[in-house]
């Protein structure tokens, strides 16, 4: 997904999101979910970056990974691979379709595949929201812009 906008400027209280959801017959609520955020879920040092899997099973503990984003420019790309036994993650500065401008990179890989990584079909979903409904911190308008999503199966 290539995303137009600071999103390394966001308010504190400001999430936006880039997931996959299960439907209401794909699981439970709380499973299946792949899922980019850059937030700070209220907490002005916190890294404003985050990759999560949600697991297959429900009762299962997710697995996440923050990190930092400081951009010199307002132009990223987003994107996953996911696969049967791995998830992998990564964040580039600019619109590309190669791996150069890397600042980010995760790769998920549990010991059992089969509980942690959903295999439904899921709908691509964005968001943007506040945090627990707490207004902005600040009086920045929040713009960001949704350039290109692309699905290519494996």
């Amino acid at each position: 997904m290539r995303i137009a906008g600071p999103i390394d400027q966001l308010d504190p209280n400001v999430v936006f999101g880039l997931f996959n959801y299960p439907p209401p017959d794909g699981g439970p609520d709380g499973t299946h979910k792949i899922d980019i955020e850059f937030g700070r879920r209220g907490r002005p040092q916190a890294p404003i970056g985050n990759y999560t899997v949600w697991p297959a099973r429900k009762g299962l503990n997710n697995a996440h990974n923050d990190f930092p984003v400081e951009l010199s420019g307002d132009s990223t790309t987003q994107r996953f691979i996911w696969g049967p036994t791995s998830i992998t993650f990564q964040s580039l500065v600019g619109q590309r379709d190669d791996d150069s401008g890397q600042f980010a990179i995760w790769r998920y890989q549990p010991r059992d595949p089969e509980s942690f990584i959903g295999n439904k079909p899921m709908p691509v979903e964005i968001n943007l929201w506040l945090f627990k409904g707490q207004p902005p911190q600040n009086s920045r308008q929040v713009e960001l812009t949704v350039r290109a999503l692309t699905f290519t199966p494996e």
